[in-house]
């Protein structure tokens, strides 16, 4: 039980700040740019496209034979909900942008719980782990995909804030990942759907 109390503490932190950075108004999270943009393409709400992306970075994961723990389901189902909601009640100020630091700081007491990780961070472990690379080419690339997607279905959540943003999101992470000394690919989890040796 203080297992999933501290996963969804970090969940809380890292959805506080994906929101905020949503409101800021001066560009989107890589991740929030491309729910924000298919929402409003497919008319589906922010939060549950949010949790459908999530959905699908989850079964990549598992079928390239990573596990799923607990944090993986609070945070596609009660993170991305609470993601939405925030969204919907936060005020909006160009100013809330920095609470982007909130988004690793949240990742790593998630991971740190032993419960897994969210869909996306499974995704870049996954693809660290096929390709060798670290996380800071990982997440840049899956950042700059995804930003892709927005621009695409959506130009107005795309600025240059945007590309400045997921251009610092790897090394970010890796400094904020190095300071709770988190090490995504060596740390193990308690599943709920085992992960499978290749």
């Amino acid at each position: 039980m203080k297992k999933i109390f501290k996963s969804l503490i970090g969940i809380s932190i890292s959805a506080f700040g994906i929101a905020c950075v949503a409101n800021s108004d001066i560009g989107a999270f890589a991740l929030t740019a491309a729910s924000k943009s298919l929402g409003n393409l497919t008319g589906i709400s922010f939060g549950v496209t949010y949790m459908l992306i999530e959905i699908a970075f989850l079964l990549f994961a598992t079928y390239k034979g990573e596990g799923i723990g607990w944090t993986a389901i609070l945070n596609g189902t009660y993170g991305s909900l609470l993601i939405g909601q925030l969204h919907e009640i936060l005020p909006h100020h160009p100013n809330m942008v920095w609470c982007v630091f909130l988004i690793p700081v949240g990742y790593s007491i998630m991971g740190k719980a032993g419960l897994g990780e969210t869909g996306s961070n499974i995704f870049t472990t996954t693809i660290m782990k096929m390709t060798g690379w670290n996380v800071i080419i990982t997440r840049f690339l899956l950042e700059l995909s995804l930003l892709g997607i927005g621009y695409i279905a959506a130009r107005e959540y795309v600025t240059i804030y945007s590309l400045l943003i997921t251009i610092l999101a790897g090394p970010v992470i890796h400094v904020i990942y190095h300071i709770f000394k988190f090490k995504p690919t060596k740390t193990e989890h308690k599943y709920l759907i085992s992960r499978r040796n290749n």
